[in-house]
């Protein structure tokens, strides 16, 4: 009796042991496929996204704040975005795309904290009364855009390097644009200075980054935007027409990959 009670209770242990092993195994196995499944296409493309709605213009934007109700709703909001964004490139991405990101990053948090001090400062007071005029014209994205379209197609191009003096160029005529943008709109005329520097805090530390002290040299940037990149092939068209990411930061990412296959 004793030997089938102490078999029953071995018996026991075994199976309690080997309940344990599977459910740990299965443990591992399912966080390592949830970690895989995080670093898809489509947390990719939601993070693509979340950019575009942090920069604010454009189909996936926002609005901006014009009280402080909603700037502190703003401010969470932003924090909230640049956090995902740093987070998901924590986990998915090479290090060097990590570093590019963190850059950009870096910037985001500095124009965060500029406007999201306790004490509200002058620049803060005026970034509010400006708002209702940037609220009206949110889809206009005409700047951000224009870079986009113009430097998507470096990806696939076949210039190597070259491709760098496109982007910077590219940011040029895009800064640019933005000056043309505030002084269109009487509502946003006398507030040029702030809105510059808005636009170009979120940007030039990146564009820095590729074009150093070089940036936006209009005789050098007429002389090689006037030549045209060379025609694509139907298979980089196709490459590039499957590409969703439309974002600033990862359409520069993507021309940094590309030189490494150069």
């Amino acid at each position: 009796m004793n030997r089938l009670k102490m078999f029953a209770k071995f018996f026991l242990i075994i199976v309690i042991l080997l309940f344990l092993s599977t459910t740990t195994i299965e443990s591992i196995n399912g966080a390592s496929n949830g970690d895989h499944h995080q670093c898809n296409e489509k947390r990719k493309i939601n993070i693509d996204r979340t950019v575009s709605k942090i920069l604010a213009f454009g189909e996936n934007g926002r609005t901006f704040p014009e009280n402080d109700k909603q700037l502190r709703s703003f401010c969470r909001d932003t924090n909230d975005m640049t956090a995902k964004v740093e987070t998901y490139f924590k986990e998915c991405s090479v290090k060097s795309q990590q570093d590019f990101a963190n850059v950009f990053i870096y910037s985001l948090k500095h124009v965060v904290r500029t406007l999201c001090r306790k004490r509200r400062s002058k620049k803060v007071t005026q970034f509010l009364k400006v708002a209702p005029c940037l609220n009206q014209f949110i889809f206009d994205d005409r700047c951000i855009a224009g870079f986009s379209n113009q430097s998507k197609p470096l990806i696939v191009a076949k210039i190597g390097n070259k491709k760098l003096e496109h982007v910077c160029c590219n940011y040029a005529a895009a800064m640019t644009c933005v000056d043309d943008w505030i002084m269109e709109r009487p509502c946003s005329r006398d507030y040029r200075e702030l809105l510059n520097d808005y636009v170009r805090g979120v940007f030039d530390n990146m564009i820095t980054v590729i074009c150093g002290d070089n940036n936006g040299d209009s005789d050098k940037c007429d002389h090689i935007m006037n030549k045209k990149l060379p025609k694509m092939t139907a298979i980089q068209a196709e490459r590039l027409n499957v590409n969703p990411f439309n974002s600033f930061m990862f359409i520069m990412m993507d021309i940094f990959d590309s030189l490494e296959n150069v």
